[in-house]
């Protein structure tokens, strides 16, 4: 999908799309994108055409990527993608994908297996200790057999 559009960025902006650098407008052009790469320092920005087609993200200093901020300077560029087309796109897509998937290690298994058969014991004894109770439920000092089931679930359950 071609997107066209020329954007003019100044300090302080934040790039609304990826854009190819055609113009400065200042003698520099810096670019804090350490959303995007992690860089710490802000990376300079130049009109050179990118000599290595599939090159990592640093590397392409003519390209101004969506949701940078123009850190110094100012330029004109022209749109080459957007929304989800876009490097910051591309990066949640792989993480909306990566959620999605449902890797279990085997530790996670083996803790959902003892979780599981240790509520089922406890239930077992909480039945128990219920059934044991039973002859009580007619203790005249609940005052009811409904009172007196009742207290005695608190107590299998406690």
């Amino acid at each position: 999908r071609r997107v066209h559009g020329i954007v003019q960025v100044h300090v302080g902006d934040k790039v609304p799309a990826d854009l190819r650098l055609i113009q400065l407008k200042a003698t520099s052009m810096r670019m804090e994108q350490s959303q995007l790469t992690g860089e710490s320092a802000s990376v300079l920005k130049s009109t050179d055409a990118i000599s290595v087609v599939d090159c990592e993200l640093q590397a392409k200093t003519s390209l101004l990527f969506s949701s940078t901020t123009v850190s110094n300077g100012a330029g004109v560029g022209v749109v080459i993608a957007t929304g989800m087309h876009s490097e910051i796109g591309k990066i949640q897509e792989a993480v909306e994908k990566a959620g999605e998937e449902d890797q279990s290690t085997p530790l996670q298994k083996k803790l959902d297996e003892f979780g599981e058969l240790l509520s089922k014991v406890i239930a077992v004894i909480c039945v128990v200790v219920w059934i044991i109770n039973y002859k009580n439920f007619w203790d005249p000092m609940h005052g009811s057999v409904l009172r007196g089931c009742i207290y005695y679930f608190k107590i299998a359950v406690a």
